[in-house]
């Protein structure tokens, strides 16, 4: 099966954004790829 991927626009209130990016750089990780992994690990 054929990886694909498609794009959403994600609305998140400033605090919350400050929050996950804050996290993503911790982790040495894109925003994009922290997103998707805690989406995938609900």
């Amino acid at each position: 099966m054929r990886n694909s991927q498609s794009t959403y626009p994600l609305r998140l209130p400033h605090s919350i954004k400050a929050e996950v990016v804050r996290r993503a750089k911790a982790d040495g990780t894109s925003l994009n790829q922290f997103v998707a992994t805690a989406v995938a690990e609900k």
